[in-house]
């Protein structure tokens, strides 16, 4: 039987620490429905908007954008994959924050994991999640939209504990958090 203040608890606070620090960090987004100037986001609607029209007008998707660079590979650029079960995890793992928000929880959450995975101690691990989910690559990357390429960099401390899990011959573990932060980075 684990106990609770040496095996639950440190776990929890975690989860909360991570909870207050985006709920401060990101205010006016939460509580004041202000939303970050992203101007890659900006210039995405518009080099994707002859595909969702395609989309719409059609019932289907299309396959290549001809409004980007002379010609651009639809995937590239914004089509609909069927990935509903993926986005209900990465809901869950984010209990259900909103934009840019979630994103930085994530990062936190999936460091903290792998930290654990390398046998750091809990309250240490806080720390270092927090300060890979603040540096200044991930915060400039949401401002300017890059918000796939730093999700992306979310999820990949997952792998990487997941092949630390498998090294140290936990297999079913190693193998299962390896899958989950695959397919989530590549969602």
């Amino acid at each position: 039987m684990p106990d609770f203040k040496s095996h639950i608890l440190p776990h929890v606070i975690a989860v909360f620490t991570f909870l207050l620090v985006v709920t401060l960090f990101f205010n006016p987004v939460l509580f004041e429905s202000k939303a970050i100037y992203q101007n890659d986001i900006l210039q995405w609607e518009g080099a994707a908007h002859e595909l969702r029209e395609f989309r719409n007008s059609e019932g289907e998707e299309g396959l290549w954008a001809s409004n980007m660079f002379g010609g651009m590979p639809a995937y590239l650029v914004d089509i609909q994959w069927g990935n509903e079960v993926l986005q209900h995890v990465q809901s869950i793992l984010s209990l259900g924050l909103p934009h840019p928000v979630r994103i930085t929880f994530l990062c936190f959450l999936c460091y903290y994991i792998m930290l654990l995975s390398f046998k750091v101690r809990p309250y240490l691990a806080i720390g270092g999640a927090l300060c890979f989910g603040l540096s200044s690559f991930m915060m400039i990357g949401l401002s300017a939209g890059h918000n796939a390429r730093i999700a992306a960099i979310a999820f990949m401390p997952l792998v990487l504990a997941g092949v630390h899990l498998v090294y140290e011959r936990k297999w079913l573990m190693g193998a299962a958090l390896a899958a989950l932060g695959l397919a989530l980075q590549l969602r």
